[in-house]
């Protein structure tokens, strides 16, 4: 179950960068500042999460806790998640 899991983070967490950055893109015209440093974190929490996939360290409960901070975190700025 904890793999199925982690997996859909990852494509939640590549779905939210890539709809961050076509936010950016189309907005080219505002201050995206915020947007940028959004994206960032979500490609380092990205980078963590498939490594500590790849060394099978990855807890439920961080999991859980990960994808809680990332949907309040998208909610937050009105991006919505794809849901594959």
């Amino acid at each position: 179950r904890s793999k199925g899991e982690a997996m859909g983070l990852v494509l939640n967490l590549k779905s939210a960068i890539k709809q961050t950055q076509g936010v950016i893109d189309r907005q080219w015209y505002n201050d995206n500042t915020d947007l940028v440093k959004l994206k960032k974190k979500l490609e380092d929490r990205l980078k963590e999460v498939e490594e500590l996939i790849a060394s099978g360290e990855l807890p439920d409960v961080v999991i859980e806790e990960w994808a809680e901070i990332t949907d309040d975190r998208l909610k937050m700025l009105g991006i919505k998640k794809i849901v594959l």
